[in-house]
């Protein structure tokens, strides 16, 4: 999948570093930090990771 090959580590520091994005789906609030072609999607105050999303620019 997409998270392959993505450290906890980096995962840490898209959420600390990364650009916040706020959507809402099915009523939960869905934040989502992109740092790169790396996208973290977090709920519950960014307590729990949903999924690790990756940009395919290349």
């Amino acid at each position: 999948g997409p998270g392959r090959n993505i450290t906890p580590n980096m995962v840490e520091s898209v959420i600390k570093e990364g650009t916040p994005q706020n959507s809402v789906v099915n009523g939960v609030t869905r934040t989502t930090y992109w740092s790169g072609d790396v996208g973290v999607v977090t709920e519950n105050n960014s307590n729990i990771i949903v999924t690790i999303l990756r940009r395919s620019g290349q």
